[in-house]
């Protein structure tokens, strides 16, 4: 019994469609999210993610926070510590009023004769001073593969009287139209010098 010329030709192209089905549904399966740039001012100045400030002169608070793609808060802080110069870490409660968040651009430095360059990626980030008479390295932050985070950045905080520095660890989260911000740790060091 011989079978109809059509049913051979369509006999003949399904191991294609077949393979280009399969293929379609793996690409599908394993899209993720495509890495954005990170928020920045209608003038192209950076946007501070991490949610940070100080509570006195020795003592930081910082808090995750989730953002809009107009850095705009969705829904309330938390979970939040604050850290005190020389010490660990402590958690505490989210819905507790942690004072009003730093608003500088996370690159600001106090001294007007230098810069910090920030960058970051999806392996990790670091903060670089440049002075007049060269480039020091501030902060290299290579987080294991413990730490979560799509791309992740440093961000700089200074204490109100000068005296200290924070380094902010933050993971990024990339979600659809949202950005989860996980500050991961925050390190405090001596302000250092503009030479």
């Amino acid at each position: 019994m011989r079978s109809h010329p059509r049913l051979r030709e369509a006999q003949r192209r399904l191991p294609h469609v077949v393979a280009v089905a399969a293929l379609a549904l793996a690409v599908a399966g394993c899209r993720a999210p495509k890495p954005r740039a990170p928020l920045t001012t209608p003038t192209g100045a950076p946007i501070r993610l991490g949610w940070v400030t100080w509570s006195d002169v020795n003592e930081i608070v910082y808090c995750n926070q989730r953002l809009d793609d107009n850095a705009q808060r969705i829904g309330v802080l938390g979970p939040c510590w604050h850290e005190t110069v020389g010490e660990r870490p402590k958690q505490m409660m989210s819905w507790l009023n942690a004072g009003r968040p730093d608003a500088t651009p996370p690159n600001a430095v106090p001294f007007s004769r230098c810069s910090v360059e920030l960058a970051g990626d999806s392996h990790g980030a670091s903060a670089t001073l440049v002075t007049p008479t060269g480039r020091e390295p501030i902060d290299d932050w290579k987080p294991d593969a413990t730490v979560p985070g799509d791309l992740f950045a440093d961000e700089l905080s200074f204490s109100p009287e000068g005296k200290w520095m924070a380094v902010v660890h933050l993971g990024i989260h990339l979600g659809e139209g949202e950005r989860i911000i996980e500050v991961h740790d925050v390190d405090i060091k001596q302000i250092p010098a503009c030479r």
